[in-house]
């Protein structure tokens, strides 16, 4: 019982600690995405518009995926640990 608190904490802590570096990642991009927002509102050239909103658009899109697969490596990891306990028993 004391083995599979053990994983499932550090599990918890990997995940957490992943998804605030994926958050600090996704801010970047929406200020971005709100600085081309702003650029609209000012009529400024549709150039560094597009560009803005395609460079948020990758970042954004880039770090979900990103977040995803870290994910779902982290859970495979963690059942393959619990199942490794399991088996052990």
């Amino acid at each position: 019982m004391i083995q599979l608190c053990k994983i499932l904490f550090k599990f918890l802590v990997h995940i957490t600690t992943g998804l605030i570096t994926f958050c600090l990642v996704a801010f970047p991009a929406y200020l971005i995405w709100r600085l081309t927002e702003w650029f609209e509102a000012t009529k400024e050239p549709i150039f560094i518009i597009t560009v803005l909103h395609c460079l948020a658009t990758v970042i954004f899109g880039t770090d979900i995926l990103c977040c995803v697969f870290f994910l779902g490596v982290a859970c495979m990891k963690m059942v393959r640990e619990i199942l490794k306990l399991l088996h052990a028993d």
